[in-house]
């Protein structure tokens, strides 16, 4: 992402804002973010249960005295969940609808160059 910054402030410097390597870029920066942010929280929820599962898990216990429970364990039982935010999906849309943006105006301009 950064690197696409970069390179667009250097075309810009040089006359020629807009190419087709940006538009590859910008549209490589959108769907790492977008696949990256859901790869990275289903592993992350995957890990969380997976060490749940071996610092939780009790096979048997014994208890002495008058000790009533109203679980089947006295603590926590571990369970699977992914919890999805989808803000950095927003983020990875709205840098991809700049980028198609771009290429409409590219497209534009070049257009208008022909007609005159």
């Amino acid at each position: 992402m950064l690197a696409t910054v970069i390179a667009l402030c250097s075309k810009l410097l040089a006359g020629k804002p807009f190419s087709v390597s940006l538009l590859r870029a910008g549209r490589l920066a959108a769907c790492a973010l977008a696949f990256g942010t859901l790869i990275g929280q289903t592993l992350t929820g995957i890990g969380t249960y997976r060490a749940g599962e071996e610092t939780l898990r009790v096979d048997g216990y014994a208890s002495t005295g008058d000790q009533v429970f109203s679980g089947s364990f006295p603590w926590p039982d571990p369970t699977f969940s992914i919890s999805y935010e989808f803000t950095p999906l927003f983020m990875a849309l709205a840098i991809l609808v700049v980028v198609e943006l771009a290429n409409a105006g590219m497209k534009m301009a070049w257009q208008y160059e022909r007609l005159l």
